[in-house]
């Protein structure tokens, strides 16, 4: 089954299509002079690889998927994606590992501060088995 990303909730945890091997959350951060930014982070588990998705919208924001293994909110981080900016939408994905294991998604997006990019988290996800 695919994951199947939400749409962006104002200050809400955002539910996933239901039975959907995928969980989102929404962060929302305030800045008084540059706006403010929503970011998600999502991951795909199948029974042959698993990827995480990370996106970020509104003002000049960045996006890093990263991708945990074990039990969700433990374990190492197996791997992580490079940024990707945007000055509206970024979307961003971790590698894609083919090993069985007890997957989960904690992502990283960025905003722009008026002098360089602050880092944010994303909420995480549960843990899926590949």
């Amino acid at each position: 089954m695919r994951v199947v990303i939400s749409m962006f909730s104002a200050g809400l945890i955002v539910g996933a299509v239901p039975q959907a091997s995928s969980a989102v959350g929404s962060y929302i951060t305030s800045w008084a002079t540059f706006g403010y930014h929503e970011n998600l982070a999502g991951i795909d588990v199948q029974t042959s690889f698993a990827h995480a998705n990370t996106q970020a919208r509104y003002g000049n924001v960045g996006a890093r998927g990263r991708l945990f293994s074990g039990y969700a909110p433990g374990g190492p981080m197996s791997c992580e994606g490079s940024n990707v900016f945007s000055t509206s939408w970024a979307s961003a994905w971790s590698c894609t590992r083919t090993t069985k294991n007890s997957w989960w998604a904690w992502g990283v997006s960025l905003s722009w501060n008026g002098n360089g990019y602050n880092a944010y988290y994303t909420y995480k996800t549960p843990s899926y088995n590949s």
